[in-house]
Order: C-alpha cells, then structure tokens, then sequence
C-alpha cells in the first residue's frame, strides 16, 4: 500500500469532461485513505490533457513531484489502466505498481521523524516507515527520535497517530520513555487522559504494557478517578484501567467509583464508567457499586435518562437483591412515562414494565 500522496480536495476545481468522468467513477475514497488508487486515476486523467507539467495546479503537488515532474508521466502509467473491481488480482498489482512509483517520490524520514509526525501527510509516511521496518533495531531507531517530544505528540492531531503506531509496533521494553514522558509531573497524567488525542495514547499504553511497567500511570488514574469518571475524554481511559487493569487495579478502582457513586451517576459520561466496571469486576465488588449507586434511587433516574446509562442501570438491578432492588424498582416505575420519551429511555420503560408487571403477578 502506497501513503496518500494525493487527495480529491487537491485537484483543481475546474475539471475536463474527462477528468469529471473518472472522479464520478473512483474519487468517492476518503481524504486520508491509504489505498491512492481512485485519486490518482483522477489525476491520470487530468495530466492526459496537458502536455506541461508546469500548470496552474502543478502547486498542488508534494514538493518532491514538483522537483521532479518526469515522476508524474510514472504515476499516470501506473493508474491510467481502470481496475475490473476493488479487491481484484488486477487492482491489487495496479497499487502495488501505483505504490513503488510513489516511493519514487518520498524523501528518507531518517532523521526527520518529528518534522515529519507533526505534518497531516508527513506522519502517514512516518507510520510506513514504522510498519516497513525490517527489525526492531529499525524500529528503535526510528522512535529514537520521539525522544523528548511525547507530550507534544499526545497533544498534536497528526503526532498523536505516530506514538499509537510506536506503541503498536514497539516491544514494550522500547516504549519506556513513553511512559516515562507522561509521567513527567504530578499532574500530566491527568491532563493527558483528559485530552482528545491524548487519552488515546494512554487506553493503548494500558492494554498493551506489563502492569509493572504502566503501574505508576495506573496510580495516577485511580487517584483522579472521580474526576475522570466525568469527564467526555478522560471516561474512556478510566474503563481501560478497568478492562485492562489487574485484579488489586480493578479493586481499588470500584472502591473510588463506590465512594463517589452519586456524581458519576449524574454525569454526562459516567454511565459508560459503571458499565465497564460491572463487566469486568468481581461478583461482591458489583454487588457493592450497585447497593452505591442504588443508595439515592435519582441517582438511577439520572441514569435512565442519559443514553450511555441504561446499561449501567440494568447491571445496578440485575447485582441487587431484597428491599434494595424494589425500593429501586418502584422509584423507577413513577417514571416509566417520563423516560418513554427516547428510544434509549423506552428500553429502559420496557424492562420496568416487565419488573412492574412481575411484581403484580
């Protein structure tokens, strides 16, 4: 597979019948999809009707082509023949071709990996590099270069995707400096599970390192809980301790969500948090969340009427028993009507109508 050198955005606006003809029939790929093929057959047709490179759009190019337009005759070969369908023998061998003409064109990233990470098209080349990596002394030497910038990388769009492949592709003994890095102060942790491309980097360090090594990061997660729990990024890495953590990680972990029950039920995003929490920890540790978030029956309430919650309320009924479970019951019957309003609270409607009609029998 060749990176994307091309995208449908960077054609001229004004097409030939011809050019228009062949992007009706290929150029509905993604901006940023690896496969090139269908915007490079746009752009075969498009050079079929000029005899100069240097045209009004020869801009447009990377850097590279426009140093060297006799590329451009090398590509438009390499695509100007139509695949029979996606997936064909014939169309895999027309990238492979489309794909070595473009190498032609990339510069060495040796040397230039963070340049190169920190750019939306130069991190996507960066990612091949890490994947076409012969060995892992490659591939060390290319995340050498990372060094020194992995809160950076957490918090730029286009980096963040660079440290996921590192992190994918290293061995975990190499991704130390990653976990040193985020653990630069007190509070870095924090700030970077609560983070949009940040929190990324943090789900996969949890699911993909020894639980010695993330250990300290783990620490950190569990002691900002509550305040994670509640928060639209910094939720998602909270349930990957929980899926991911081990067995002492997960029990302390539903001690704070126990102890901080009743705010993170309120919250937007809490109700994803107590369903990754009852999936995965033990049979008393659920029976404890459940009686904690069951201990003020608004809290429930509150959960039924946020989408991301219905489930956490089923699995607060389904680990309760006794005067508990129909106390809750009959404080969530009161509004069945209210929460038939959404197709999220109508599910929740249709199981209390069938406790309801359970306990008249």
């Amino acid at each position: 597979e060749a990176p994307l050198l091309f995208s449908s955005t960077a054609l001229p606006h004004k097409m030939s019948s011809s050019t228009q003809s062949a992007c009706s029939q290929g150029c509905a790929a993604p901006r940023f999809a690896v496969v090139v093929q269908q915007p490079l057959r746009c752009l075969a047709a498009r050079l079929a009707n000029v005899s100069d490179a240097a045209v009004s759009w020869h801009a447009y190019l990377p850097h590279r082509l426009q140093q060297q337009p006799e590329l451009l005759t090398t590509v438009a070969a390499a695509v100007s023949t139509k695949p029979d369908t996606m997936g064909s023998p014939a169309s895999k061998e027309q990238s492979t071709v489309a794909g070595q003409a473009l190498e032609l064109s990339q510069d060495p990233v040796t040397g230039r990996i963070w340049e190169l990470s920190q750019d939306p098209m130069g991190c996507r080349v960066v990612q091949m590099a890490l994947e076409k990596a012969a060995s892992q002394v490659e591939l060390d030497a290319l995340a050498e270069e990372l060094h020194g910038h992995v809160l950076e990388a957490a918090f730029c769009p286009n980096a963040n995707h660079v440290l996921q492949k590192c992190i994918a592709a290293l061995r975990p003994t190499s991704l130390q400096f990653i976990v040193d890095e985020v653990l630069a102060s007190e509070d870095s942790v924090k700030a970077v599970a609560k983070h949009r491309y940040g929190c990324r980097i943090l789900q996969k360090l949890l699911k993909v390192c020894p639980a010695p090594q993330v250990s300290r990061i783990a620490a950190m997660i569990r002691r900002d809980a509550a305040e994670l729990s509640r928060h639209r990024w910094g939720s998602f890495v909270v349930q990957r301790l929980m899926e991911f953590g081990t067995g002492e990680q997960r029990y302390l972990l539903v001690r704070c969500l126990e102890q901080n029950a009743s705010q993170i039920a309120r919250s937007p995003f809490g109700g994803s948090v107590f369903e990754t929490a009852f999936e995965h920890a033990g049979c008393a540790d659920k029976q404890w969340l459940a009686k904690a978030a069951a201990a003020d029956p608004e809290n429930l309430i509150t959960l039924a009427k946020n989408k991301y919650g219905v489930n956490g309320v089923k699995h607060v009924l389904a680990n309760l028993g006794g005067r508990d479970r129909k106390r809750v019951e009959e404080a969530l019957s009161l509004h069945v009507e209210t929460l038939a309003e959404s197709s999220a609270r109508r599910r929740l409607a249709t199981i209390m109508r069938e406790l309801v009609s359970g306990m008249s029998a």
